[in-house]
């Protein structure tokens, strides 16, 4: 199905400023890939205060953004009422703001590809709400805490508690063998297919 989805203009108001005009334009159009809002962005077709911009431009207050016709392909999804059933089970807090899930390893938190069926996807269908957002991301192999906004203005807040860290995240390991008794603690980046050496020894 394709849906004309047409915005002339959009006054930048205190909620938007300080954004990046991409990540504003993720949220604020849905269902275009974001390819298609860099190339509009890119060719000038998208303009702020009548110039072009970079994607990294930063929303200032009563900024105008002009946003031309844009032809939306509308993909009905559709989920099966067993895996419906699977992921309300993992709701732990819902409000008319948040979201709170205990995300299972083995599913990605967003779309991937095409295929892949993805925790925004299955959350925004379970609840019936197109503006459900990541607050923060897990990886995909990852389980724990997950938090969704349902609104702009909630995402906004809640993502300024992660920036200036007023929300604190743990982390808990599993290690496999016997743990060695002169190691009682290791430090080091996180790092992908790689064995972590051992760079703090406490006897």
């Amino acid at each position: 199905m394709i849906n004309k989805f047409f915005i002339s203009f959009i006054k930048i108001d205190i909620n938007n400023i300080n954004q990046r005009i991409d990540n504003f334009l993720f949220k604020k159009i849905k269902n275009l890939p974001k390819n298609k809002i860099y190339s509009l962005i890119r060719k000038g077709n998208i303009r702020i205060n009548k110039k072009r911009v970079s994607y990294k431009y930063k929303l200032k207050f009563n900024d105008l953004i002009r946003i031309p016709l844009i032809k939306i392909e509308k993909k009905n999804i559709y989920i099966d009422k067993y895996i419906i059933k699977i992921f309300k089970k993992y709701i732990i807090y819902e409000d008319k703001f948040i979201l709170i899930i205990n995300k299972p390893s083995g599913i990605s938190v967003h779309k991937c590809n095409k295929f892949n069926l993805n925790i925004i996807d299955i959350f925004r269908f379970i609840i019936k709400n197109d503006n459900l957002e990541l607050v923060h991301r897990i990886d995909k192999y990852t389980s724990g805490i997950l938090i969704l906004s349902k609104d702009l203005n909630t995402l906004r807040i809640l993502c300024n508690y992660f920036k200036y860290k007023k929300i604190k995240k743990e982390y808990i390991s599993l290690v496999h063998g016997i743990w060695p008794k002169k190691i009682s603690k290791i430090e080091n980046y996180i790092v992908k297919k790689k064995y972590i050496k051992y760079i703090s020894y406490y006897p």
